[in-house]
């Protein structure tokens, strides 16, 4: 992959994380835990992502340890 290519790809990444947990932050209710009413294709959407873009960003996020969650329930962790 060129570097030119790479970076795109990382820089729209990230932008696809930064909106996950603008998101998180805002919608999420005092415990931080944002519940999505539904299929993850269709909050992809919401956050002008593609599903493949939301799902990458997702599992990052996790393999991170910044997010956490079960079903539709998401919220970002908490730093011990």
């Amino acid at each position: 992959m060129p570097a030119a290519s790479a970076r795109a790809t990382s820089e729209c990444a990230r932008r696809a994380e930064d909106r996950i947990l603008h998101y998180l932050i805002t919608e999420g209710g005092a415990d931080g835990a944002v519940t999505l009413a539904g299929p993850l294709a269709d909050w992809a959407g919401e956050l002008g992502l593609q599903p493949e873009s939301l799902y990458r960003a997702l599992a990052r996020l996790r393999a991170e340890a910044r997010i956490e969650g079960e079903g539709n329930t998401l919220r970002i962790r908490q730093a011990k």
